[in-house]
């Protein structure tokens, strides 16, 4: 019996004392880093323009896709992307054309895309699309700053017809 209770305490020795005797003794031996509290003294800007908190989301145009170019021609049956910052539904969407083109509105490939696409086709040269504030998102959001979008458009050129040939 008192060979048992040897084995016990051999036992009760590796598995609880010694493993607490080697953490007592890493964080005696650890070295001593002393810890500065410090509170970073407030400060205030003030600024002569309003700034958005971040509650506030601006609703808006991110991107138009053709890219606009002054050096760039269209089709005149390109069809014209906005991508919105928010979700938009084609009844919201307020724009104007100029010169003015008979157009359909379409709900994009995500939800805050919109395509603009003319019945028939744009007039040739510059068209001036002009999303208007009157835009509103899903979420009630009034379009801020109106975008205005500027295609060139072209019509392809007729080959010329050679001797004996017709189109």
């Amino acid at each position: 019996m008192k060979k048992i209770k040897t084995i016990y305490l051999f036992i009760v020795l590796f598995i609880i004392v010694i493993p607490v005797f080697f953490l007592l003794l890493s964080l005696i031996l650890r070295p001593y880093v002393p810890r500065t509290e410090t509170t970073p003294e407030p400060t205030r800007e003030i600024t002569s323009s309003p700034t958005l908190g971040p509650q506030v989301k601006t609703f808006q145009v991110i991107r138009s896709s053709p890219r606009q170019s002054s050096d760039l021609f269209y089709l005149t049956f390109q069809p014209v992307e906005f991508l919105f910052s928010g979700v938009v539904i084609p009844e919201n969407l307020k724009y104007t054309v100029e010169p003015f083109v008979k157009t359909s509105v379409r709900q994009g490939t995500v939800p805050n895309s919109l395509i603009i696409t003319p019945a028939i086709s744009w007039a040739e040269g510059r068209t001036k699309i002009t999303v208007t504030q009157e835009t509103k998102s899903t979420e009630g959001s009034a379009l801020y700053p109106p975008f205005i979008y500027e295609l060139n458009t072209s019509s392809p050129p007729i080959p010329d017809a050679e001797e004996g040939e017709t189109y």
